[in-house]
């Protein structure tokens, strides 16, 4: 079955909840993730829902992960 763009959004929204919960429990500290956490919530509520993720949302989705990655 085929990811729809709906889909795709989904899967970064819960992404990103995750990365929330992170910065919640032990992040708090940490300002760079803090920030890049920040930076991806707002590119997806100003981004286009009815396209792809851009690369560039992508690109920051996966630099707060790995912020996250280093802090966990």
């Amino acid at each position: 079955m085929e990811a729809t763009v709906n889909d795709t959004f989904r899967e970064l929204k819960e992404r990103i909840r995750k990365l929330e919960e992170v910065l919640t429990r032990r992040g708090l500290g940490n300002m760079e993730f803090a920030q890049a956490v920040s930076r991806v919530r707002r590119a997806v509520r100003h981004g286009d829902r009815s396209r792809e993720p851009s690369l560039e949302l992508r690109g920051m989705l996966e630099r707060a992960e790995a912020l996250a990655r280093g802090i966990a």
